[in-house]
Order: structure tokens, then C-alpha cells, then sequence
């Protein structure tokens, strides 16, 4: 499983994110620096260029 999470995020904590990915097996936590709720689109180029990459190595 990706997990993305922006820092800058207010309806929840990068802790909080991190404590999900910790209960599923294989996991991977992405955290975006200049996002909040949406790194999607604050952040395209990065969030689209990490899910390219967890992708692939399925």
C-alpha cells in the first residue's frame, strides 16, 4: 500500500499516517513537503512520479 500524506496537512497528523502504514504489511509512506490535504495537485510532478514508481514495482 502507497500512503501520501502532505505535512502541511490540517485534518490529521504525519504521525497519524505513519501509525496507519505501520499496521499494513509492505507499506510505503510518502510525505509531501509543500502539501496539505491534496499532494495530487499541489504537488503533481512528485505525487505522480512516486505512484509511477510504486507502480512498477508491483
Amino acid at each position: 500500500m502507497l500512503v501520501c500524506a502532505g505535512t502541511t496537512e490540517t485534518r490529521g497528523s504525519v504521525d497519524a499516517v505513519r501509525s496507519v502504514a505501520e499496521r499494513v504489511p509492505d507499506s510505503r509512506v510518502e510525505l509531501f513537503e509543500a502539501s496539505g490535504h491534496g499532494p495530487h495537485y499541489e504537488e503533481p510532478e512528485q505525487f505522480n512520479r512516486i505512484l509511477d514508481q510504486f507502480v512498477d514495482s508491483l
